[in-house]
């Protein structure tokens, strides 16, 4: 087994809410096969895992307006959105709070790629892939500082950034000259860590060609651990904050498993069509559950549950897949308002204090609710309330949140 570190732009926090089954104490690491030839010809009904949703509009205003939703970041009072045209702050009502920089070259402008948050310390950390620096600002969008050191080697992608204890986590793509995958920069002294090398090899031809990457978004941080997979790997770790890993779950796909050789000889012959097989492309441990969306470059994605209480996994496929729209969803059961994707748009589950987020675009947002019976956005006392809200969306509006209590 092979030692990685991923990383990721928020921190997560636990917590149990009413009523939870919190699972008993586990030997790890556990082994969990997956039998994908077992796998339900339907969607999860999202009420076998959550007990409510809820749904937060981000204001539209003339200076709230978002580009290109790129990704997002939650702290306990905000969240903060990474879009084309900056990273913008709203509070958990959704209500616009400001904006951390304008986009630019000058002192304190940058263009966001992604970001990473130090909430203790009041700090966001924002990487410009165009010019590979790394700027901070603080929650109300005062520039500090840049980044001394660089973030990108030559021939490499960053593809997201981390914090913990006062060191900028990065990680980078799996591509022929990339040194290594995830690296950390102390800020204290700017000097590098190097977390993870890259094993994989090349032949000498595909060493100065470009593949398509790999999915590569298998992690998770918590305030005390990361929990990651390198991509082709079949285990999951935990590392801890002395960066200290351990095996925590290992997955076995059996002969469905896309290897690595399988897509390396495919990423340099397109014209040889997708490679075959699965891998988990992300997962999230929450108190009672390791989810997981299985992904395929040529078949559609499933939707994996590890139910720690009764050591029982659950494996789902959508039946009314489209070939063009691979991706997963979960039928919301619960309020029967819209189903719910829980992959984001960069590929990854949101978990959160145990809820899942997902982000929906607005023209999806009213596409759903005006096609909803009318008993369906009125059965609830909160969907009562929020019903002047939700039927003032238009497809010209900010996203909407969705937010799923867990169970």
């Amino acid at each position: 087994m092979n030692k990685y570190l991923l990383i990721l732009v928020s921190a997560f926090i636990s917590c149990t809410g009413p009523g939870k089954q919190v699972a008993e104490k586990i030997d790890y690491p556990v082994s969990i096969n997956l039998n994908l030839s077992e796998a339900v010809e339907d969607s999860m009904h999202l009420s076998e895992i959550a007990r409510e949703v809820e749904y937060i509009p981000l204001e539209t205003t003339d200076s709230s307006i978002m580009g290109y939703f790129r990704n997002f970041a939650i702290t306990k009072d905000y969240f903060l959105i990474v879009n084309e045209l900056s990273v913008q702050v709203f509070d958990k009502n959704g209500n616009y709070i400001n904006s951390l920089f304008n986009i630019g070259s000058g002192p304190g402008e940058t263009a966001a790629y992604c970001i990473a948050v130090d909430e203790s310390g009041g700090r966001v950390f924002v990487y410009n892939h165009k010019i590979s620096d790394v700027k901070i600002y603080d929650f109300h969008g005062n520039y500090i500082k840049t980044v001394k050191q660089s973030v990108r080697h030559p021939g490499t992608w960053v593809y997201s950034i981390g914090y913990l204890n006062n060191n900028l986590l990065v990680h980078t793509t799996q591509r022929p000259h990339a040194k290594y995958l995830y690296s950390g920069i102390d800020l204290s002294t700017d000097s590098i860590r190097i977390l993870c090398r890259n094993y994989r090899t090349y032949t000498k031809s595909q060493e100065n060609q470009t593949p398509y990457s790999p999915y590569d978004y298998h992690y998770q941080i918590t305030d005390t651990t990361f929990l990651y997979k390198e991509t082709y790997s079949d285990t999951i770790f935990s590392v801890n904050k002395d960066f200290e890993q351990t095996p925590r779950y290992i997955i076995n796909l059996g002969d469905r498993k896309l290897t690595w050789e399988t897509w390396r000889e495919c990423a340099f012959n397109l014209a040889g069509g997708p490679p075959d097989g699965y891998m988990v492309q992300s997962f999230a441990e929450t108190e009672s559950y390791l989810l997981m969306v299985l992904n395929s470059y040529k078949y559609p994605q499933m939707f994996a549950v590890y139910n720690k209480n009764t050591n029982s996994t659950s494996i789902f496929r959508n039946k009314d897949y489209v070939p063009s729209v691979r991706e997963v969803y979960l039928k919301n059961d619960l309020d029967n308002l819209l189903p719910f994707p829980p992959m984001n748009k960069d590929g990854y589950l949101f978990y959160y204090d145990e809820c899942l987020y997902s982000v929906i675009e607005a023209t999806d947002f009213v596409k759903y609710f005006k096609s909803s019976p009318l008993e369906s956005r009125i059965s609830s006392g909160y969907l009562r309330s929020m019903s002047p809200v939700l039927s003032n969306i238009t497809e010209f509006s900010n996203p909407v949140l969705m937010k799923v209590q867990l169970k």
